[in-house]
């Protein structure tokens, strides 16, 4: 792998390494990095996590032992790729942890959901997102008792669809998602007669909303 850093000896050659540091593959030099006694450098350990979690569900551990000698030149072993999963997740324990706070004491929080599948077993893909953090956190279901410890204690304003599993959090700090109720009235505003009136009426609401909340930058 070619390096564009500094050079052993010279004068910034102990600072830490940066992605930008490292160009297209365009040789192998397997010895240019610290091998751990694992058999994999402090770059292999910290790509290979990424790699992992960002895969199809149907992409195994196997098969990233075979893809690591092509992208790194080194060999390792199923073993190996669980000890670096365990060691990246306890890395950032303590960082998840401070986000997961962050967002379930926040003034004002976001969420949402998606289907996610985990070695072929149908799962739900939960987000808390804030201003400053965001969470994600894989469940069995998506339903309300499961998903309610993921909340935290009831503070803050909760902003999400109108989906029933919400029913946890009271009204009072609840803030329907105005995309989703524009979308309904989009769609009562195409039909005939009164139907059609009222959701013309209602975008025109909508449209207020969204000038007195959102003024433009000057």
């Amino acid at each position: 792998m070619t390096r564009r850093g500094p050079r052993l000896g010279s004068r910034s050659a102990g600072r830490p390494q940066r992605q930008e540091d490292y160009a297209e593959p365009t040789h192998r030099c397997p010895n240019q990095l610290e091998m751990s006694p694992s058999g994999s450098g402090q770059a292999h350990g910290a790509a290979q996590p990424e790699l992992v979690q960002f895969a199809p569900a149907a992409v195994q551990r196997r098969t990233w032992s075979g893809l690591l000698p092509e992208l790194f030149g080194i060999g390792v072993s199923l073993g190996a790729i669980s000890a670096m999963e365990q060691r990246a997740s306890e890395a950032l324990r303590s960082s998840h942890e401070e986000a997961m706070r962050e967002v379930q004491y926040a003034d004002v929080k976001h969420s949402d959901a998606t289907t996610w599948t985990r070695s072929g077993q149908l799962m739900s893909l939960w987000v808390l997102a804030t201003v400053t953090a965001t969470v994600y956190r894989i469940l069995n279901d998506g339903r309300s008792d499961t998903i309610r410890p993921l909340f935290g204690p009831r503070i803050g304003i909760l902003v999400s669809d109108r989906a029933t599993v919400f029913g946890f959090s009271a009204m009072a700090l609840r803030q329907v998602c105005h995309a989703h109720l524009v979308r309904k009235f989009v769609a009562f505003s195409e039909r005939d007669g009164p139907a059609g009136a009222l959701g013309r009426e209602l975008l025109e609401c909508a449209a207020l909303i969204f000038e007195y909340s959102c003024p433009p930058t000057p």
